[in-house]
């Protein structure tokens, strides 16, 4: 089933619409601009977190309280050993117990083993996380082929223009060096679409924002969002990961398909700004 679009506002100036604190749009004319929640991980999406945990500790004993009874708490938190990755569940046991008593299941293994540079993350974490496929990598790092030199999150910038990095895979080095941005036919040009090419919103007053099908785009896909007297919009292409999108933009997965036919499957695309900014870089036609 469809999510819900937003609500159109109506009022021009620094105005900021919160859904449920969640979700938030402001409009100023034509150039609405909608931060929105942060779409769940998707395992096919070659990214990586930007940010990492530092380890969790084994469980411990609890002590804060001489007289109360002894017991042993197992922590919440994900490991991986060997390439495979376990998911530890927090309890109480009783006294005498060891971690290797602590509740934990399977949750997946690695292609290419684990990580070496942190061994455990909070039990809430996506556990491929802990993947050597998922570890950012760095100019300098051993390659053979570009896949060692992936993924390459882009980092979001306080000014909101991510800041990519391009790598390649110098075989004759045995090393990733920088590389030059990818060169995206048309990027961010308009669509050539208008209303009548999306599919009707739930309620005649909601925002459409998202993609749509578009032959006018050398990737067939535009972004858009819809304003007080246009539809915003740019071409854009699919991607599997930032590496992929030219400078200041990000790979944006989840997104809702609009098209009046349904595409077969949703990429993630292509998209200016940071991840959870949806708008910078769309104009009106």
């Amino acid at each position: 089933m469809r999510p819900p679009a937003l609500p159109r506002l109506l009022s021009v100036g620094p105005l900021a619409l919160l859904l449920g604190a969640a979700v938030s749009i402001s409009a100023c004319g034509d150039s609405n601009v909608l931060i929105a929640p942060p779409p769940q991980p998707d395992a096919g999406q070659d990214t990586a977190p930007e940010d990492v945990s530092p380890d969790v500790p084994d469980a411990t004993t609890d002590v804060n309280d001489p007289d109360a009874p002894c017991t042993f708490r197992c922590n919440a938190r994900i490991t991986c050993d060997d390439g495979t990755l376990t998911r530890w569940s927090s309890a109480t046991l009783a006294c005498g117990s060891t971690i290797e008593d602590c509740p934990r299941e399977g949750a997946g293994t690695c292609q290419r083993g684990c990580r070496e540079d942190i061994d455990s993350l909070p039990g809430g974490s996506v556990p491929t996380q802990l993947c050597e496929e998922n570890r950012p990598k760095w100019a300098g790092d051993p390659c053979t082929t570009l896949a060692d030199c992936l993924p390459l999150p882009a980092t979001d910038t306080v000014l909101g223009v991510p800041q990519n990095r391009y790598l390649r895979c110098d075989t004759d080095a045995g090393v990733c060096v920088a590389d030059s941005p990818p060169t995206v036919p048309d990027y961010m040009t308009a669509c050539g679409i208008d209303e009548e090419d999306l599919e009707e919103p739930p309620a005649p007053d909601d925002i459409r924002y998202g993609i749509v099908a578009a032959s006018d785009c050398p990737g067939d896909l535009c972004l858009f969002i819809e304003a007080e007297t246009c539809v915003r919009q740019g071409c854009t292409v699919a991607c599997t990961g930032d590496h992929e999108c030219p400078p200041g933009s990000r790979c944006a997965p989840n997104l809702t398909d609009w098209s009046l036919d349904p595409l077969a499957t949703i990429p993630a695309v292509c998209k200016p700004g940071r991840l959870f900014e949806f708008g910078p870089g769309l104009e009106c036609p």
